[in-house]
């Protein structure tokens, strides 16, 4: 995998999504458009540690909106799945190390 930056992608707002939706602007699947929709961090195995960094894994929801491939075989795609990924972990990071994000919903729901 090459280094995700915020080069790769950009967010924008369209009328008809509930969520930001991403473009990809560089590398295989350009000017492909999608949203994710529910994001968690799974405990690894047994659980988080009580001390300690414990690393958990990434799992998402998203939509595919519009791209130049085909979307039903971009859904299915591996490494289209990774690659969002990585971009998702990016958008993480770089948000905690910006200090813009929000957890949780408008209205005060966890969900």
């Amino acid at each position: 995998m090459s280094e995700i930056t915020n080069d790769d992608y950009s967010f924008a707002e369209r009328d008809d999504q509930e969520h930001w939706v991403i473009h990809l602007k560089t590398g295989k699947w350009k000017d492909t458009y999608y949203c994710y929709d529910r994001v968690q961090l799974v405990p690894p195995e047994g659980g988080w540690p009580e001390e300690g960094d414990g690393e958990g894994t990434l799992s998402f929801n998203y939509g595919l909106i519009e791209s130049p491939f085909d979307l039903n075989e971009l859904s299915e795609d591996v490494d289209f799945n990774d690659h969002i990924g990585y971009i998702l972990r990016h958008i993480i990071e770089d948000s905690f190390d910006s200090g813009n994000y929000k957890i949780g919903s408008e209205d005060g729901k966890a969900d």
